[in-house]
């Protein structure tokens, strides 16, 4: 679906995004999550081509944004602006397994990230920290990388997935 090679994004000589290599598939949900200022929306905005890429490339099916047309491109690709979904709306992982599609998106609650998507990529200062899936960023140690704060993981009272909570 998408490839990123030395992908940057910088402001006035600022940079809001250091140079980022990934690859996000297609068939899957990813999740974009970090702090706020981390690089999650401006990364969202430079697949959805809202914003040209200071240096790099970017790819969508496995040819570069610039080469897509824009009516071409849309037919494709939609871009949502940021908003917090209802929980019972997001179908993104049943809709992206059956059709095949791939769909990213930005979460700042972990919990809901870990929940839903089946691909977390975890931003820090304008660079991708880690990656994997929920059940492998979901632990004390990654989380506090993350966020800067620490954290608890525990098993949801009665789902199959992993709860984190601030711990002061």
């Amino acid at each position: 679906m998408f490839e990123i090679r030395a992908a940057t994004f910088e402001v006035h000589g600022r940079q809001l995004l250091g140079a980022t290599d990934l690859t996000l598939k297609g068939g899957r949900v990813h999740g974009l999550i970090g702090h706020n200022g981390s690089g999650k929306s401006t990364l969202l905005k430079l697949l959805a081509r809202q914003q040209p890429a200071s240096r790099g490339e970017l790819y969508f099916a496995s040819r570069p944004l610039s080469r897509w047309g824009h009516r071409e491109f849309a037919r494709r690709v939609a871009y949502l602006p940021q908003q917090v979904p209802a929980t019972e709306n997001l179908l993104g992982r049943e809709l992206s397994q059956r059709l095949g599609l791939g769909v990213i998106i930005v979460l700042h609650d972990v919990n809901m990230a870990a929940r839903y998507c089946d691909h977390l990529v975890a931003l820090h200062g304008g660079r991708v920290l880690t990656q994997g899936s929920p059940d492998e960023l979901m632990n004390e140690a990654t989380l506090e990388a993350i966020y800067g704060i620490p954290m608890r993981v525990m098993p949801h009272p009665v789902g199959h997935h992993s709860v984190a909570l601030v711990h002061a």
